[in-house]
């Protein structure tokens, strides 16, 4: 099974609504719940109806971790959540972190105990230098009633670099100290650079290496670490700019070990970019062909004039759709030991 850390944009929403049947059976996202946004019915609403639409049948976890409930009245705005996700007959598994309060943690035991849902999942993270240790994992599932061996840990190790050797050695600590008696412990990480400029430059076909499928290929050579799922932040960066893009186009591809990426140049009014981008990833060796995935069928439609340009939200899709696709075969098959 695949874990992908999606923010809930649009762009990834119509990635997770166009896979295929056979590669939703592989994946569980990982999603965070919209920030910086009201609560409300209506927000609620919208994030059900979506979800109904773009999930499709897989379980996920979702994250209140930055919904605001300091001033709620009356029922919990987590428990409200969790309650309209339960009746529109999706699959959710909430997720608690060492950083939520005692009001949310209190919201996920009543969602327990109600059997609004059956599992949760504890993600962890360094705050400060500082990860949480097994004292800290195990009072907060005490908290809202939830035993270790049913429980979900998710390792979020943030954005990483290429110090695969020092990093397994980490993670191998922290699973000592956390344990290892979880129903799933998965290894979360991201390390496509948001300063893609520095790394590619303009007109250019680059690549930019996946460290984190390199550091869990690695780490499960380690037995103490075998038992470890994979999950990643996708094509975007773990840590997103708060200032809309103004730079070039780029055209992202997923292949073994790296991302080749195809940049432009900053926009020019009446040029269309996008099919030149496209085009130079068509002609790699590597490109899956149009049949592989509905990412790939775009990127070929768009190289040979079928489609397109398109839009930034609609290329966050076609990115995000062909990475999904071909990383959920690449689990799968490493976990078969194809």
């Amino acid at each position: 099974m695949y874990y992908p850390l999606l923010r809930w944009k649009e762009g990834e929403q119509g990635a997770l609504e166009s896979l295929s049947l056979p590669t939703c059976r592989n994946i569980t996202p990982i999603i965070d719940f919209p920030i910086n946004c009201d609560f409300s019915a209506r927000r609620v609403q919208n994030f059900c109806d979506t979800a109904v639409e773009c999930i499709q049948s897989m379980p996920f976890y979702l994250d209140m971790g930055d919904l605001p409930c300091n001033e709620h009245i009356g029922e919990h705005p987590a428990l409200t959540l969790i309650r309209n996700v339960r009746e529109s007959n999706l699959t959710m598994i909430p997720i608690v972190r060492p950083d939520n309060d005692n009001a949310f943690l209190t919201a996920i035991q009543q969602a327990l105990s109600q059997r609004l849902v059956s599992k949760v999942a504890i993600r962890v993270f360094e705050e400060e230098g500082v990860m949480p240790n097994y004292q800290t994992v195990r009072t907060i599932l005490d908290t809202v009633g939830a035993a270790i061996e049913d429980s979900d840990l998710i390792l979020d190790l943030k954005e990483i670099d290429g110090r695969t050797e020092a990093q397994v050695r980490e993670v191998s600590w922290i699973i000592g100290d956390l344990g290892n008696s979880y129903r799933n412990t998965i290894m979360l990480a991201g390390s496509i650079p948001g300063d893609l400029w520095n790394h590619i430059s303009e007109d250019s076909l680059g690549s930019v290496p996946r460290h984190e499928w390199q550091l869990w290929t690695r780490a499960r050579q380690n037995q103490g670490l075998r038992h470890i799922q994979y999950g990643d932040y996708t094509t975007v960066q773990v840590f997103l700019m708060d200032t809309p893009f103004q730079g070039s186009p780029r055209v992202k591809y997923t292949l073994d070990s790296s991302w080749v990426i195809a940049r432009g140049h900053r926009p020019r009014s009446g040029e269309n970019q996008r099919q030149t981008l496209a085009r130079r990833i068509c002609q790699i060796p590597e490109f899956r062909g149009l049949n592989y995935s509905y990412g790939d069928e775009r990127i070929h439609g768009c190289a040979n004039g079928e489609w397109g340009p398109g839009n930034g939200g609609q290329w966050v899709t076609i990115d995000v759709n062909q990475h999904l696709t071909f990383v959920a075969n690449q689990v799968s098959s490493t976990l078969a030991g194809i």
